[in-house]
């Protein structure tokens, strides 16, 4: 978010606009990223902000990562898209009406969660989005900043 701060108070006249911008940037971001509004619920209308703003594939690194072969064993909560996933994928004594026997890893959370969007074999792919998203807004910084001029003479 910095180097989105600095392309931005390169390209606009004042801070005040910088700033604008920049909220606007990050409040996107924070919403399309899967956190606040799930991948699977986001509406086709609104999917090219979770696949442009830089948020989904830095969330996606680094949960995949993180969680990653995780067996850490995990309760569903009754009622739950979890809670269902775990009464259907166990061939023990389950049902969704009492999920409380039964419990998930942490990894099958994650994919339930996330609708299955966030894979750790997109890593790379993420690492060379971010690198590819920096390159290009540190290039418009500084094109910005050598062609621009706002001062009054």
């Amino acid at each position: 978010y910095t180097f989105i701060g600095q392309m931005l108070m390169s390209l606009l006249k004042n801070s005040e606009s910088a700033q604008i911008f920049g909220s606007l940037v990050i409040a996107m971001t924070t919403l399309f990223s899967g956190i606040l509004i799930r991948p699977q619920h986001i509406t086709s209308f609104w999917l090219f902000a979770y696949w442009l703003l830089p948020g989904r594939y830095i969330l996606e690194g680094l949960v995949s990562s993180q969680f990653h072969k995780d067996d850490t064993p995990i309760t569903p909560t009754l009622g739950s898209e979890f809670c269902a996933f775990v009464a259907d994928a166990s061939n023990r004594e389950c049902s969704i009406s009492d999920c409380y026997e039964c419990t998930g890893t942490a990894e099958d959370w994650i994919h339930v969660s996330f609708g299955n969007e966030f894979q750790f074999d997109n890593l790379g792919y993420d690492v060379i989005y971010l690198f590819c998203a920096i390159v290009v807004i540190k290039y418009v910084t500084y094109v910005a900043l050598m062609k621009l001029n706002y001062l009054v003479k």
